[in-house]
Parts: structure tokens; C-alpha cells; sequence
């Protein structure tokens, strides 16, 4: 399993060059502008690793009947990679870019069901094995956050399990932006504390969280940035619908 990972992977970078142009910011809470402009200029294909091995060894047990949904999907680089390793699974996915879909929806891939969400999700009751989400839930209030929460819950059926990525209150700009704020090359974000985190989570079985933390020491493009001070700082979640 570790070769088709790694040959995707390979694959796909070969054939891309990520474009990491940073847009310029808008007004904070107009995130769907701000998250059209940058899948307009943005070309990133490659998946996220960590995610997708999760995914991976949750569906080698489940089958490939199972049904996975994406919560903040954007081009779908993490459902692309689940269906090359697994042809017959059921991909699902949301984004609030409009743009994003539609680069998605134009892969006409078979078994599958992208939109557009917005406050609301819109999904059925008890139809997903597997919700998988990475660093997009941090980009709405946290209000908002615990509605989309209880309604992928609802979506969920008994013994899924979910993987979340969240940043958290280490990160580098909780410090220049608060709680909440702007950040110039991703728009509106939250942070989290561990509390908060089992908060969002308290109709779950939280099976595991990790606290990651990466610091930079060296980065000539920061020299001049207001944000020099950088560091990554997020939890990855795992949870369980047990009930």
C-alpha cells in the first residue's frame, strides 16, 4: 500500500509544480471570495499525507463499498488519491468555493457527489463510513464549526470514524492574531484549544489526538513578512460515531 502512495505521489509532483502565490487579503468573513481567488491561482494536486493513510487503513477494513465524504474537499487532491487506491469507493465532498467545485465536477469521476455548501451541509441521515478533513473547519467561527459538526454526526453512520486537523493555539499567528483574526495568505482562522477541541467533538468517541507542532528556523521568503515569527501548530483528531 505504501508503493501506490508513494507512486502517486510521485506521479502527481512530476507532473505539477505547486503554485504557493499568496492572495492578497480581503475583508475578514468573506471567505468565499477569498477561497475562489485562491483555487482560481492555485494548481496544488498533491494529497495530504497523513490524512489519506488514515483513510487507507480504515478502508482496507471497511471495503470499498464505503462511502467517504470530505468536509472542505477544494479540487478534491484527497478523494483523487482514495479512488486511484480504491476504485469502488463512494466519494463525497463539500467546499464553500464555487470555483473549486467546478474544477472538481469537471473530472466526471464515476460514484460520486460534489456541491457547493454554504451555513448548511444539506446531507442525509446515516449515509457515510468515513469523513476525512484537514485544516478547513479552522476557516469559520467556531459556532459555525459545531453546526457543521453535528450535522456530519448526523451523516454518519453508527461506527465511522472521522479524521479532523485543526490548528491550534501554539500555532505561530494565535499569538499575532488572537482567538480569531485574518491572516493574510488563508483568510478568516480560528484556533483551538484542547478544550475546545473535545467541545467540538463531545457527541464523539474521541479515539485519539495528536498535538503537532513545527517550528521554522530558516525561511528566506519570511524575511520581510509580517508574520516572521511562523510556526505550525495543529491537533489531528480521530473520532468515532459510537452512538
Amino acid at each position: 500500500m505504501l508503493f501506490h502512495i508513494l507512486r502517486f505521489l510521485l506521479i502527481e509532483i512530476g507532473h505539477h509544480e505547486p503554485n504557493r502565490q499568496i492572495i492578497p487579503p480581503l475583508p475578514v468573513g468573506d471567505s468565499k471570495k477569498e477561497w475562489d481567488a485562491f483555487f482560481s491561482n492555485n494548481e496544488v494536486v498533491v494529497p495530504f499525507l497523513d490524512m489519506c493513510v488514515f483513510a487507507v487503513k480504515k478502508l482496507r477494513k471497511s471495503g470499498s463499498s464505503s462511502t467517504v465524504y470530505e468536509f472542505g474537499c477544494g479540487m478534491g487532491n484527497n478523494l483523487k488519491f482514495i479512488r486511484h487506491v480504491f476504485k469502488d469507493v463512494r466519494l463525497m465532498g463539500s467546499d464553500i468555493s464555487e470555483v473549486a467545485i467546478k474544477k472538481l465536477q469537471s473530472d466526471s469521476m464515476d460514484n460520486s457527489e460534489f456541491w457547493v455548501n454554504d451555513q448548511n451541509l444539506n446531507m442525509r441521515k446515516n449515509e457515510v463510513d468515513l469523513v476525512i478533513e484537514r485544516g478547513a473547519i479552522q476557516h469559520v467561527s467556531k459556532d459555525q464549526a459545531k453546526s457543521y459538526v453535528k450535522e456530519i454526526y448526523e451523516a454518519m453512520k453508527i461506527g465511522a470514524e472521522g479524521f479532523f486537523e485543526i490548528a491550534s493555539t501554539s500555532h505561530g499567528l494565535y499569538e499575532k492574531l488572537g482567538e480569531v483574526g485574518h491572516d493574510p495568505g488563508f483568510g478568516f482562522r480560528t484556533f483551538y484549544s484542547i478544550d475546545d477541541i473535545k467541545s467540538l467533538f463531545a457527541d464523539f468517541k474521541i479515539n485519539r489526538i495528536y498535538h503537532l507542532k513545527r517550528d521554522v528556523v530558516l525561511d528566506s521568503s519570511l524575511e520581510h513578512n509580517e508574520f516572521k515569527n511562523y510556526a505550525q501548530g495543529s491537533y489531528q483528531v480521530e473520532i468515532e460515531k459510537n452512538r
